[in-house]
């Protein structure tokens, strides 16, 4: 399973931020998105994207800072091989 980007964009204190992370190399569409392991800045949050191709990291950071955190989804019929992945990202925030 792949993931993309390999890193993420910049994001700036109290603007707007929406990035898709698309997973790739998978059988059947992504069932779940979760943080599973460190956190996302504040402000921010992670949710399965439209039609199963992977996650979002959305919302507006209120703090500027590094944060580093492993996305892990799980696609839809786990019992076949290659159905869920995880990748550890780390997303700069500028004041």
């Amino acid at each position: 399973m792949g993931f993309t980007p390999a890193q993420l964009p910049t994001a700036q204190v109290g603007q707007p931020y929406d990035v898709l992370i698309r997973v790739t190399h998978n059988r059947t569409p992504v069932d779940s998105a979760v943080v599973d392991g460190g956190a996302l800045p504040p402000g921010l949050v992670l949710e399965k994207a439209p039609n199963g191709v992977g996650a979002r990291v959305v919302g507006r950071p209120t703090r500027a800072g590094t944060a580093s955190f492993t996305v892990h989804v799980t696609c839809f019929g786990t019992n076949v091989t290659g159905q869920s992945g995880s990748r550890s990202y780390s997303l700069v925030v500028r004041p």
